[in-house]
């Protein structure tokens, strides 16, 4: 038995499950429509309950968790492989939308990006209307309080003109360091991603996404998994070009 799981409102979820269909004919399918992290738990739990072998999901998320295979999702995914099933989920398709590294002040409180520049733009043209999501998250999972921001600028064609920014205030653990900005762009033309340090005691680690947004103008490969596929207990694969070396796609 599999169990595939869509997203509501487009043919990703119908497409995937035909995939399934043409891999494993012979499969009996379970399909559940999930739209946030509450949703797939209880999918999770009724695929438990129906007893399937299998369940393939072609979904990910920004932010849930320091990235090392813990946190909420990969709670979820660990509960369908304690109870035998085997769980493959995507990657993600972020491989050049995501960076991380070590924060480096460039004496005004912002993150200096490798370029040097303060802003990391998005290469792709924003247009009017459209989604813009961005999340950051950094290495202090223990909670000792290092505070950073992440804020969204847009050009003007002279300059880049603040928009939005995330500004939750950590301190003694909570909240976790995360931040997450989500808008509809206010305007078509190119955005960009400034980290900024609000309040800490070291330079923590970071990692900056921008999922299907387009590529950043600096990113890295490396951490670039989407959750829950850092979690131990899931099954995934990256995507690396037919020819030789290999290069890994940016799918």
């Amino acid at each position: 038995d599999w169990t595939d799981k869509g997203m509501g409102g487009t043919p990703h979820g119908t497409a995937c499950a035909e995939i399934v269909y043409d891999m494993a004919p012979g499969a009996t399918l379970y399909l559940h429509k999930v739209a946030s992290t509450v949703d797939l738990g209880k999918a999770v739990d009724r695929a438990i309950a129906d007893g399937v072998d299998v369940i393939t999901m072609s979904l990910g998320w920004t932010i849930d968790g320091p990235g090392d295979g813990t946190g909420y999702l990969a709670n979820i995914v660990q509960k369908a492989r304690q109870n035998g099933i085997f769980f493959a989920t995507a990657a993600g398709n972020e491989a050049d939308e995501t960076w991380h590294g070590f924060y480096q002040d460039d004496g005004t409180g912002r993150h200096r990006w490798p370029s040097g520049q303060w802003v990391n733009e998005i290469t792709s043209t924003i247009y009017g209307g459209q989604v813009l999501r961005a999340g950051l998250h950094w290495d202090d999972w223990t909670g000792t309080g290092q505070d950073y921001d992440l804020e969204l600028y847009r050009w003007t064609g002279t300059t880049w003109e603040y928009v939005y920014g995330s500004y939750n205030r950590q301190s003694a653990g909570y909240p976790s360091p995360q931040e997450y900005v989500g808008i509809y762009a206010p305007a078509t033309g190119r955005y960009g991603l400034v980290v900024r340090r609000h309040s800490a005691t070291r330079d923590a680690c970071f990692r900056v996404l921008v999922p299907k947004m387009g590529a950043l103008q600096e990113f890295s490969n490396r951490r670039s998994l989407t959750y829950p596929a850092d979690s131990p207990d899931a099954i995934t694969a990256a995507a690396l070009d037919v020819g030789s070396p290999y290069a890994l796609q940016p799918y």
